[in-house]
């Protein structure tokens, strides 16, 4: 495992939430939790949503998005990022306004069955 780092486990994760270089934010009343990053990019900072976790999430992510706007709006980021590998949440994210800007690729392992 050349790049996977064994040691960046929830110790590393937890020391990003403490520090502030990474966010968790939990929508109320609901199990999802946000996760999030300001970044810079060409001297521009940008909100990147790391993760989207938890049920009943499609029922709240308009409201999620209007609050990172806002969160992304007060800390001078001119745009707000986003990854999904679920083609599904391409319609979704597109309603939201955000537009595809790359194209991710997977490769299956030999026969695509899980390792025994």
């Amino acid at each position: 495992m050349a790049d996977l780092d064994p040691d960046s486990t929830i110790e590393q994760i937890l020391s990003e939430l403490t520090s502030k270089t990474l966010e968790a934010w939990k929508v109320k009343g609901t199990t999802v939790i946000v996760m999030t990053r300001t970044c810079l990019f060409s001297k521009r900072p940008f909100l990147h949503i790391e993760a989207v976790i938890g049920v009943g999430l499609k029922d709240v992510i308009g409201n999620v998005v209007d609050d990172l706007k806002d969160l992304a709006k007060s800390r001078g980021c001119g745009r707000i990022t986003t990854m999904t590998s679920r083609k599904g949440w391409s319609r979704i994210n597109e309603k939201l306004g955000f537009a595809p800007v790359s194209i991710n690729y997977e490769m299956e392992l030999s026969d695509g069955r899980e390792a025994s």
